[in-house]
């Protein structure tokens, strides 16, 4: 093994230790956090604590539904672009396939990026009504 292998070897585990230990802390954290009388439900929330307040249940399945919908509709656009490539790729340089396979793609990103807004917004908008 040459010494930068082993010199990237030894980093890798060096960082991978560090962040498994504040993962560890943080959910140990989260678990006494939700646990305390004292501690409000709003910080609860905000941990992820699971509440049986009935008024968190709604927003909380509404957001999984949204997103789950919003998720499958980012990997059809994912798959859009990797058709997208594809075609072109296949075009064997005839103008027509080329730009249709261009615009594919380009539909393709404009669809994934508005597919990230509408999560970005759904949550925000999720998270100021919960408040």
């Amino acid at each position: 093994m040459s010494y930068t292998k082993k010199i990237f070897l030894i980093i890798t585990t060096i960082f991978c230790l560090a962040f498994s230990g504040i993962a560890v802390s943080q959910s140990a954290m989260a678990t006494d956090t939700c646990d305390d009388p004292d501690v409000s439900a709003d910080v609860k929330r905000w941990m992820g604590c699971k509440t049986n307040d009935a008024t968190d249940q709604l927003p909380q399945e509404v957001t999984k539904i949204i997103n789950g919908v919003i998720a499958v509709l980012g990997l059809v656009a994912v798959g859009f672009i990797v058709k997208g490539g594809v075609d072109y790729m296949m075009s064997a340089g005839d103008p027509a396939k080329a730009k249709t396979a261009k615009n594919t793609i380009l539909y393709a990103v404009i669809g994934l990026i508005i597919a990230m807004l509408a999560f970005a917004i759904v949550n925000w908008v999720i998270g100021l009504g919960t408040k």
